[in-house]
């Protein structure tokens, strides 16, 4: 999300009353934002999976992608350290 927060990358934009909306560079769902600058580069799970390519045969965003913002999100709340690492995984977060 820092290259989308930087302008370097272009999401789909979703829509304007869209549900779990985040702005990038941040991975908080709905965030209590200041500015307007804030607002600049909106987008949703489903944002996401369209770039990606993510979407299940009824066009909505897969499990994983939501779970990967979820994880981001309590990573950057701190919540989670970023190597965090679970039963059966390696690596970094």
């Amino acid at each position: 999300m820092s290259r989308v927060g930087a302008g370097r990358l272009t999401l789909p934009a979703p829509e304007t009353k869209a549900r779990g909306l985040r702005y990038a560079p941040g991975f908080e769902m709905n965030p209590d934002l200041q500015t307007p600058t804030d607002r600049a580069k909106p987008y949703t799970a489903e944002t996401v999976a369209v770039f990606l390519g993510w979407l299940e045969p009824s066009g909505h965003a897969k499990r994983k992608v939501h779970t990967a913002l979820a994880a981001l999100e309590l990573i950057e709340a701190g919540v989670f350290p970023p190597t965090v690492t679970f039963a059966g995984t390696r690596g970094r977060v």
